[in-house]
């Protein structure tokens, strides 16, 4: 799991929204509309507020659809028909990008002949 979402899945049992559904991922509302969690199979676009799973898309059932609950704490998420247990945190490498030389593009006048 992200270290951007260890405190709320280590963190007290609260109920959240199941907001979307697709092969590689399942999207959780945790409460206002920029807190979300992402439950991600292994084949799935990593992400930073993810918690990753070792099975591919094809190897899980989510059994689970848009506006369902589940719950999220103690380590764990619990959806309809499994538990997703965390078991360690990573620390994915954050992109730094580099300074831009300053440009100062030159006006060029584009006349017609005639």
């Amino acid at each position: 799991m992200s270290h951007l979402v260890h405190g709320v899945v280590t963190g007290r049992r609260q109920t959240a929204r199941v907001l979307g559904v697709f092969p590689t991922c399942v999207y959780v509302g945790l409460g206002s509309h920029d807190e979300v969690l992402a439950l991600l199979t292994r084949d799935a676009l990593v992400q930073p507020i993810g918690l990753r799973l070792a099975a591919k898309a094809g190897e899980v059932r989510w059994d689970v659809v848009p506006g369902d609950e589940v719950v999220v704490g103690e380590g764990r998420v619990r959806l309809a028909r499994a538990d997703v247990v965390a078991a360690r945190v990573q620390h994915p490498s954050r992109v730094v990008p580099r300074p831009q030389p300053a440009r100062h593009p030159q006006l060029t006048r584009v006349g017609r002949g005639g």
